[in-house]
């Protein structure tokens, strides 16, 4: 039953098996927060029981998949599309999951993982599925600016029957000097984000030192040591305080302040600014690739694109612009 998404899941572990496991421990960390926003909104309410349906489908056809997948590494499965053989796949799976829940503590373990793998990979089959329904638009080159030189070192003049009387009484001003503004202005304009370096790893820790500073300064200001004081909720309002803070800026300018010090700034994979459903995704992601020890910002280090855990979630880059980049 259900044979086409179990085979996507299985496939999904098969090809991206970290992946997988880091997607699953995502979505447990976040289906509370995002249940919590949803039920704040008051509009959301309705939405919670779908959400809550879809997690415990997801997570049961992500067992079954892992149990699948579980059986293809052991016996190798010829084709994959083959009822047959995945039914094979799966029944060897289920039969290792059965021994290992059969050894104290390895049972419990390897029940955990089950549920951790199964429910990243029916997330990333469900995304997988989404974008061949709806594939992202092609990516259209930005065009180059088009700023006419002065011919001859000498001034320029527009042709006389293009001139209105109102233009003849105002102060003539050489070509030559409006140039350089007009070109900058024109670059401005034109110019592509994604043409741009992309932020290395001292240059982002900068900025989200400095932010840090900042949202600390912002909680004494409001006084939330004085409010909750006594309260071990201060750390949560704070925490909360600084992923409104990013959000709010990453919609408003694409940067924070600290990122506008250190001249970052944020662009979508796609070269579109980030909208606000994005850039709460990236906020909440960035509270888990913190957790895990700032596992998650030091895969800048060894990623290609520079990329943290949060940036190929939410599907953004960050890049250096140049100190005159307006903001």
């Amino acid at each position: 039953m259900f044979d086409a998404p179990v085979r996507a899941c299985a496939s999904a572990l098969h090809a991206t098996p970290a992946s997988a496991f880091l997607t699953g421990l995502l979505v447990m960390l976040l289906a509370g927060p995002l249940c919590l926003v949803l039920a704040i909104s008051v509009v959301g309410i309705a939405v919670i029981p779908f959400v809550i349906c879809a997690l415990v489908l997801g997570a049961v056809i992500g067992r079954i998949g892992f149990a699948r997948w579980l059986g293809m590494t052991a016996v190798h499965q010829d084709d994959i599309e083959s009822r047959a053989q995945s039914l094979r796949s799966f029944l060897i799976g289920s039969a290792m999951m059965c021994l290992a829940y059969a050894i104290p503590l390895i049972g419990i373990l390897t029940w955990a993982m089950a549920g951790v793998f199964g429910l990243g990979a029916a997330m990333q089959a469900f995304m997988r599925a989404y974008r061949r329904e709806n594939p992202r638009p092609p990516r259209t080159a930005a065009p180059a600016p088009a700023v006419a030189a002065p011919m001859g070192g000498g001034v320029a003049t527009a042709p006389v029957e293009t001139l209105s009387a109102s233009a003849l009484d105002e102060p003539f001003v050489p070509v030559a000097d409006l140039q350089p503004a007009a070109a900058a202005a024109a670059a401005a304009g034109t110019a592509h984000l994604l043409s741009f370096p992309r932020a290395t790893f001292v240059e982002r820790l900068a900025a989200f030192a400095l932010d840090v500073v900042l949202v600390v300064i912002a909680a004494q200001i409001l006084r939330l040591d004085r409010l909750f004081e006594g309260y071990p909720s201060f750390e949560r309002n704070l925490l909360m305080l600084a992923v409104v803070y990013h959000v709010g800026f990453w919609t408003w300018k694409q940067t924070t302040v600290g990122g506008i010090i250190c001249q970052l700034r944020l662009v979508r994979t796609d070269g579109n600014p980030l909208l606000f459903a994005e850039a709460l995704v990236r906020g909440l992601t960035g509270i888990f690739s913190l957790a895990v020890v700032g596992l998650g910002f030091f895969w800048i280090l060894r990623d290609p694109e520079r990329q943290a855990w949060h940036d190929r979630i939410a599907g953004t880059y960050v890049v250096k612009v140049p100190r005159n980049w307006p903001i």
